[in-house]
């Protein structure tokens, strides 16, 4: 939201309130692991999320900025060609991260509870965030204490400043 507001794009509602006090709540479920109730504001952020997306593509009104956050499946061979033409990719240490390298693409990868070392690639244009908390990387996929806090305090906005410099440092380099 904020790197939107610096790039003059000009949004309706940010749910900057309601997205604070659904974190807060998140984390109080996640902590006392009631995981039913949990659901909830945790749906309720992904809604937020796609809607906030939809609105920075739209204000944005350029042809290289989509959102691919109300996919709920893209296909393999899709996901291929949009990672292809992409001028840079921000994913977890998943499958894409590996197709955005064999593409040679510019990647953020967002470690959470993988330790990085395990699939380390040795590509000049990948950046890895990863928060250095006592207990990361677990290598669990589910949060053993609960709070998820490898990923969930990862900065959308320290995100998007490295997509930002990564796409300043890589002009040019990938013309598809």
């Amino acid at each position: 939201v904020e790197l939107a507001h610096d790039e003059g794009i000009a949004l309706k509602q940010t749910f900057a309130k309601e997205g604070k006090q659904l974190t807060r709540k998140a984390s109080g479920y996640a902590h006392a692991r009631q995981f039913r109730r949990l659901r909830k504001p945790i749906n309720r952020q992904r809604t937020i999320v796609s809607r906030l997306a939809r609105a920075i593509e739209r204000q944005a009104a350029l042809p290289a900025v989509r959102s691919l956050a109300d996919e709920a499946k893209l296909p393999f061979g899709l996901a291929k060609v949009v990672i292809r033409r992409a001028a840079a990719v921000v994913t977890t240490d998943s499958g894409p991260r590996h197709i955005a390298a064999a593409f040679r693409r510019p990647t953020i990868v967002l470690h959470g509870p993988m330790d990085p070392r395990l699939s380390r690639s040795e590509e000049s244009r990948l950046v890895e965030m990863r928060l250095d908390l006592p207990c990361s990387p677990c290598g669990k996929r589910t949060c053993p204490l609960g709070h998820h806090d490898c990923m969930r305090l990862l900065s959308v906005d320290d995100v998007g400043r490295s997509l930002v410099a990564t796409l300043a440092e890589n002009a040019g380099c990938c013309s598809s």
